[in-house]
């Protein structure tokens, strides 16, 4: 791959581009699964039922081990790399970010799915939002990549 041609506009761009693309089809899932379930919903939190919690313990389990492994991916950027190699490793973390939350998020409403509890579309909304604080900006990507002001102007 040529250095040369990278163009942190276009990288930008399909940055955001798989980030709308898990978010809005986990979205639709999540929306989906609610309308067409046709029997009673009911919210009920059995700290008995281990099936139950099942969808809290993923939730605080999954998605700070996906972000502490992204920190750990983040931390292998030296500042001497260029900025494709910076923006190669940013969409890794990005992608681990997200389908952690998009995993959660959909074993969540599979709950929901099976049990009818509408404890599952809880943990997956607030995967969702999660999952959302993680759009892809300028700002964002060069506090995460520690940009100089030269690479932030190229977006």
């Amino acid at each position: 791959m040529k250095t040369d041609s990278f163009k942190p506009k276009k990288a930008l761009l399909i940055a955001r581009l798989i980030f709308l693309s898990m978010f809005t089809a986990c979205l639709v899932f999540t929306v989906l699964v609610f309308t067409i379930r046709t029997d009673k919903y009911f919210f009920k939190i059995d700290s008995l039922a281990p099936f139950t919690l099942s969808p809290l313990i993923l939730f605080c389990v999954a998605i700070p081990l996906a972000f502490f492994y992204s920190k750990s991916l983040l931390n292998k950027i030296r500042a001497d790399n260029s900025l494709m190699e910076k923006f190669i490793q940013y969409q890794r973390v990005l992608i681990v970010r997200l389908a952690s939350c998009e995993g959660v998020a959909l074993y969540s409403v599979v709950f929901l799915l099976i049990t009818g509890n509408l404890f599952g579309i809880l943990i997956a909304i607030a995967a969702l939002f999660v999952m959302w604080t993680n759009f892809p900006n300028i700002d964002k990507i060069s506090s995460l990549l520690n940009l100089s002001q030269t690479e932030i102007e190229q977006f």
